[in-house]
């Protein structure tokens, strides 16, 4: 099925993560960005290893991934809600499919810059790869972050969507 075919079920899930009135509306916009966070999944795992690659974020994936386990897609929905760019978009996604966060870092200076640094262990727990943004928004995504600790150090495990 194509990204179009696959819209009404989209809108359902969109339906039942309460973002139907935010994303339902844009059709061509989301589908284009769903397809920008593709093409982004795809150049940053591009050469590595089968074992190192998490499921490539389709339409008809991110519906099955939500009928499966809504609380794993939810918090990228309402990130893509938020117009995070597609690289933090990918880099959730891998997130929330097997990848550990392993590094981030955030610079700001006040009406100058806006950076956000995120490095990811794939789940071949070999294989990184790092996620750059200077788009302000994309902070978003660390609003959503699940931050705990193990063994008294500090880790990030997961998204969790805010509702």
């Amino acid at each position: 099925m194509t990204d179009t075919a696959d819209w009404p079920l989209l809108l359902d899930v969109f339906r039942d993560a309460g973002l139907d009135r935010v994303l339902g509306s844009n059709r061509d916009v989301v589908l284009s960005r769903l397809g920008d966070v593709r093409g982004c999944h795809a150049r940053t795992l591009a050469g590595l290893p089968r074992e190192a690659q998490v499921p490539v974020p389709t339409v008809a994936e991110l519906v099955r991934e939500y009928q499966r386990n809504p609380h794993r897609v939810a918090p990228v929905l309402q990130a893509l809600a938020y117009n995070c760019s597609p690289p933090m978009l990918a880099m959730m996604w891998m997130v929330q499919m097997g990848a550990r966060v392993d590094a981030v870092d955030y610079k700001f200076e006040r009406g100058q810059l806006s950076r956000l640094s995120v490095k990811l262990e794939l789940p071949d727990r070999a294989s990184y790869v790092e996620f750059e943004s200077t788009e302000h928004w994309d902070l978003a995504v660390l609003r959503l972050a699940g931050i705990s600790k193990g063994d008294g150090l500090p880790l990030i495990e997961s998204f969790y969507a805010l509702r």
